[in-house]
Order: C-alpha cells, then sequence, then structure tokens
C-alpha cells in the first residue's frame, strides 16, 4: 500500500524485536528489487529517500480470536 510520503508494508513472520523487524523490512524491500540500506532500528534509506519505521499490531478474526497482523509504516523524512 503506498500514499505519496507513506508506505505500509505485511511481512508474512511476526516480529517481536525491533532489530529483527528492520532487518527484516531491509530484505523484504531488497527481495522486491528496491535499493535499501539500514540506518538503525527505526530508519531505512529506501531508493535514496529516508523513512522512519514504525509498527502497528492488529487484531484479526471473529471477537479478536486469531493470529494478529503486523503492519509496518514506512513514513519519509526529510
Amino acid at each position: 500500500m503506498l500514499s505519496k510520503n507513506k508506505m505500509v508494508i505485511e511481512l508474512d513472520e511476526r516480529y517481536f524485536n525491533q532489530e529483527e523487524l528492520s532487518n527484516a523490512v531491509v530484505q523484504h524491500l531488497i527481495s522486491k528489487g528496491n535499493s535499501c540500506e539500514k540506518i538503525d532500528h527505526y530508519t531505512i534509506i529506501l531508493n535514496n529517500k529516508k523513512y522512519t519505521l514504525t509498527e502497528k499490531t492488529i487484531s484479526m478474526g471473529v471477537f479478536n480470536i486469531g493470529v494478529p497482523l503486523q503492519r509496518v509504516i514506512l513514513k519519509e523524512t526529510k
């Protein structure tokens, strides 16, 4: 999902550690043909633009029963 300054990614696996999550995001973006490098656990450079990485967990299923969905939000920063 893309907007002008924001991208939302849903990964196949769930990550509980910010370092592992940011590494997985970088690998995911590289596998899609992007130029990507990690600056720190919350900042990446994607196709020569700087993004801040945040995570949001969404409950799935009826009555919040089921596997939660983890979304990674990349917001472009200056």
